[in-house]
């Protein structure tokens, strides 16, 4: 749509609701929108925490996370509308829960702190090794965190092996790592 600068406007989400992917973001319904990020082709990454999933606008026509895309249309990238913590396998036939944030890393893969599973999902933009552990592009695998284990621990070991505490947010650094807002009061890395 056309804009001016210093203007808002809506471009995506129709009010409260549910609506699975394929359908024109503008009129999409959304529950609780909780991040939004944009990713290296200009597509928006929003999560909606209540109804367990991670979006995708594209910005154009063509194939993003494993999926043809129709621009201006939304799509399930991750999730799969139940509550839990499965993969590593397809992400849009894989269970989130409670997804508060969504980022997109230097990759083009998105980062998604699953909070209450406790852990840190990637969602792969490209077939690849990322995190030190090689992905397919359009599944969805554990980087941090023991699904469901709440807790305190692990640091100086693996992280798919550590405990985290409802994790709220996930950002990628400029040197390839993960930095995880841990809900147990601190911050912590995972070295890409």
């Amino acid at each position: 749509q056309a804009m001016t600068a210093g203007d808002i406007y809506n471009v995506a989400g129709g009010g409260k609701g549910y609506d699975s992917g394929g359908v024109p973001a503008l009129g999409a319904k959304f529950e609780e929108l909780q991040s939004v990020g944009v990713d290296a082709h200009g597509n928006l990454v929003v999560d909606d925490v209540q109804n367990q999933r991670v979006y995708l606008v594209a910005e154009s026509t063509a194939t993003f996370y494993g999926q043809a895309m129709t621009a201006g249309d939304l799509y399930d990238i991750a999730g799969d509308a139940h509550t839990g913590a499965g993969g590593p396998g397809k992400a849009w036939k894989t269970s989130l829960y409670y997804p508060v944030d969504a980022a997109v890393d230097g990759y083009g893969n998105v980062l998604i702190a699953n909070s209450q599973a406790d852990d840190i999902r990637v969602l792969a933009g490209a077939t690849g090794t990322f995190y030190g552990k090689k992905m397919t592009e359009g599944y969805i695998y554990t980087i941090a965190g023991v699904a469901a284990d709440y807790g305190y621990n692990g640091d100086g070991g693996p992280a798919t092996q550590a405990w985290l505490g409802d994790p709220q947010g996930v950002a990628p650094d400029g040197a390839g790592n993960l930095v995880i807002a841990d809900g147990n009061g601190r911050v912590r890395e995972v070295t890409g």
